[in-house]
């Protein structure tokens, strides 16, 4: 596994290389809030969901989804980050 990452990093490095610094560090923080927020809502809900008996943590979690802030963040990592794929014609 540490062989792995360490060929791993090597690639990484040398393509980012070939990008300014400013771009790879956008991408960089882009790709940290997008695995880190994805789990950690996802746990979220999953809490908020086994723990029916309480509405607390429900009114909560509504709360925060709610928020602008949320949303925006949300709505910018969805359409930076995503690849859009082009809809097939039938």
């Amino acid at each position: 596994m540490e062989m792995i990452l360490e060929l791993l990093k090597g690639v990484l490095e040398t393509y980012a290389a070939s990008f300014p610094a400013w771009l790879v560090s956008i991408l960089v923080i882009i790709g940290s809030l997008r695995v880190l927020i994805k789990p950690i809502m996802s746990l979220f809900l999953a809490v908020t969901e086994f723990t029916h008996w309480t509405v607390k943590d429900d009114e909560l979690y509504k709360k925060v989804v709610d928020s602008k802030i949320y949303k925006s963040i949300a709505y910018v990592l969805d359409y930076i980050a995503s690849i859009k794929l082009p809809k097939s014609k039938k």
